[in-house]
């Protein structure tokens, strides 16, 4: 996603310092950051709409939970 004169949409929080946008979906974006108080890294999630269906926010958690286990090497059901 980006802004007319091509440069990356960037959101602005108290305390976090965002560095990339990683992800786009049509349902999300993802940021990677830094908590600015004690540099912890951080990946930031915010829903393009307000309220998604609970259908739709069941099966996001669910995904990421999988992607989750997967990238610490725990590979969920199916992926063995």
């Amino acid at each position: 996603m980006s802004t007319k004169d091509g440069e990356p949409n960037m959101i602005r929080l108290p305390g976090i310092k965002v560095l990339a946008q990683i992800y786009e979906s049509a349902n999300s974006l993802v940021y990677r950051g830094i908590r600015e108080e004690d540099n912890q890294p951080l990946i930031l999630k915010l829903l393009k709409e307000d309220y998604p269906t609970p259908a739709e926010l069941f099966r996001n958690i669910l995904r990421q939970v999988k992607f989750v286990d997967y990238a610490q090497g725990i590979a969920p059901p199916g992926y063995c």
